[in-house]
């Protein structure tokens, strides 16, 4: 994985044992191939995950230089939960017969009617206190929650 706001050193160390499959933000990966130390010959797929969130982000710059250095003969995926005309744009720019999937409508960017949403924000001394007396409460039914990290769910697990 390759991203800003960690140390280069280690990513790079990834990147010179050799990868067959490289995640990053574009802002990374574009400050790694400028520094010679990664190219993309042989790259086959493209995906764009959130690709409305990093335009909105301003990385669009950096998305069309990545896409300007890899083959064209590869294939691109794009996902993205908005379609502006933004995202329309560079899905018009990048992607060479593309196919698309919508999953509701279009014309309407709301949450589905049978799903209720809770959020609840607790400081961190006290969430998993309070996850705690959410679970205990309902009845057993299967449910997401997020939760910051891996530990959080081992100790929460390891209590019960």
């Amino acid at each position: 994985c390759l991203y800003g706001g960690a140390p280069k050193g280690p990513q790079l160390k990834e990147i010179d044992r050799g990868v067959d499959i490289v995640v990053a933000t574009p802002g990374r990966l574009n400050d790694i191939l400028e520094m010679g130390r990664i190219n993309f010959r042989q790259v086959s797929f493209l995906v764009l995950d959130e690709a409305d969130r990093m335009l909105d982000m301003g990385f669009e710059l950096q998305i069309r230089k990545i896409v300007n250095v890899i083959p064209p003969r590869r294939q691109t995926l794009m996902y993205t939960a908005t379609w502006p005309m933004e995202v329309r744009k560079i899905a018009g720019d990048l992607l060479v017969s593309p196919v698309q999937v919508n999953i509701g409508r279009l014309d309407e960017l709301v949450a589905k009617n049978s799903i209720t949403q809770y959020v609840e924000v607790v400081s961190q001394t006290d969430e998993q206190r309070r996850l705690e007396q959410i679970l205990r409460s309902q009845e057993r039914v299967r449910r997401p929650s997020f939760v910051p990290r891996r530990s959080f769910v081992t100790s929460l697990l390891s209590q019960h």
